[in-house]
């Protein structure tokens, strides 16, 4: 069932049950009250009559008779009938009405007259008051009984109404909901229509957004980020395979190459060392190219962001200077680090393999691109631990910079060529374990300052 239909069935039984209550309120107030004001004006009858019988000497039952039949607020149905105490009917206005042969249990009713001195009933078709009556020293019996017609025709028309009523705002309602569901619905069409005209070859596309700040604009940002997402996934897979199958392909055509030269004839033992090691770069170079791309790929699908625990980063990054130091012997790595007297604040809470990965990669870049083979690492504590990687370098500006983390990018030395993932895989790595990363130039050296905040 679609929303708009099923909005519109809400709407329309909400309103509904509102109404119906209401109109059933309504009703039964309208019921209640009509029986009162008729048993009351019964009651009113009764009195009267009993008075002139009872009080008016000159009035006796004929004449009250002639004065009960003749009044202008007869009733249908009319009945005004006096009992003593004994049950004997002294005054009937209506010789054909007779209470207590109407009633089987006329007497019980009677009796209960006289112990309650009121009663409201039914007696067959009629609506029946009874009351007690005392004069002289006697207690007399007053029953008076009409059918209510009039207020029966009221209720009739009072409850047609109020179904007319009913029907009325509800076909009005439900024309109201389905209007206003649709119209409140319709940015939601519009976004359909918007995803169904995008496809996966073409995720450049965006959704555009009320502006307002509600749901739906909400929802409008969050599929954006999502196309977003989707979009950096494909390029970076696009990517991948095409930078895999050329950075993989180079070096085992090499390999090949220098394996088949090398077997065409005898050589002597210091040349098959020679052949050995430039196999064994080679080989080195595609272990990096395929540890960076598994790196990156990781990061990409969310799979490297798991295993977080507290860690001491000062032995991490002591371990990681130590480790690129072995790979770059040529280099001299520099360390200046200011420790905090607490100790708390070198604990952090990261994934340490993916913080290893993030240094390491700045310090061998540092390493690969310093004009001077000088590299420098400054670690600072204060609010924030601050890690800062610089490096000497010529002709280098902040745009520059800024395209080294394109995937695939790679600087301008030949002579050091890198896989031209490693600056990427830092600003994954950052945005997927949560540091801060800046950089720029000073004089003529380079740096990158990662921003990492201590555990709470």
């Amino acid at each position: 069932m679609q929303i708009r239909i099923k909005l519109t069935l809400i709407y329309l039984s909400i309103t509904g049950a509102i109404l119906f209550v209401s109109f059933g309120l309504i009703y039964y107030f309208s019921l209640k009250r009509e029986h009162e004001d008729f048993r009351y004006q019964l009651l009113r009858k009764a009195r009267t009559s009993a008075d002139l019988l009872l009080k008016v000497n000159e009035v006796d039952s004929s004449l009250l008779k002639i004065i009960d039949m003749n009044k202008s607020d007869l009733l249908i149905s009319e009945n005004i009938s006096i009992y003593n105490k004994d049950g004997k009917e002294l005054y009937t206005n209506n010789d054909s009405i007779h209470f207590n042969e109407m009633a089987s249990d006329f007497d019980e009713i009677r009796n209960g007259v006289l112990n309650s001195s009121r009663y409201f009933g039914t007696i067959g078709k009629l609506d029946v008051v009874g009351m007690v009556y005392p004069f002289k020293g006697q207690s007399y019996v007053i029953m008076a009984g009409a059918e209510d017609v009039q207020g029966n025709r009221y209720l009739d028309r009072l409850w047609k109404t109020l179904f007319f009523v009913l029907v009325s705002v509800l076909c009005i309602s439900g024309y109201v909901g389905w209007w206003y569901a649709g119209r409140a619905l319709s940015p939601m069409n519009e976004i359909i229509a918007n995803l169904e005209r995008i496809k996966a070859t073409d995720l450049k596309k965006r959704l555009l957004g009320t502006g307002s700040g509600d749901e739906i604009d909400r929802l409008v940002r969050s599929l954006n980020d999502t196309l977003e997402r989707l979009q950096r996934s494909f390029e970076d897979q696009r990517s991948f395979v095409s930078f895999a199958s050329h950075e993989l392909n180079n070096p085992i055509a090499s390999l090949t190459t220098q394996i088949e030269v090398a077997l065409l004839r005898s050589r002597g033992t210091e040349e098959y060392e020679k052949i050995l090691k430039r196999l064994q770069q080679e080989l080195e170079r595609i272990k990096e190219v395929i540890s960076h791309l598994l790196t990156l790929s990781g990061i990409t699908s969310g799979t490297e962001q798991s295993a977080i625990i507290p860690f001491r980063i000062d032995e991490r990054v002591f371990a990681t200077i130590q480790r690129l130091q072995k790979k770059h012997p040529e280099n001299s790595i520099i360390v200046d680090a200011k420790m905090p007297e607490d100790e708390e604040k070198l604990i952090v809470l990261f994934n340490p393999v993916l913080f290893e990965s993030a240094l390491g990669n700045l310090i061998d870049n540092a390493c690969k691109y310093s004009s001077t083979g000088e590299v420098r690492v400054e670690l600072h504590f204060s609010d924030d631990i601050q890690i800062e990687v610089s490096n000497p370098a010529n002709d280098i500006n902040d745009e520059l910079i800024r395209t080294w983390f394109q995937p695939y990018i790679r600087g301008k030395h030949e002579s050091k060529k890198g896989t031209g993932l490693g600056l990427t895989i830092v600003e994954r790595i950052g945005q997927a374990i949560g540091f801060g990363l800046t950089y720029g130039v000073k004089g003529n050296w380079v740096y990158f300052n990662m921003s990492i905040r201590p555990k709470a």
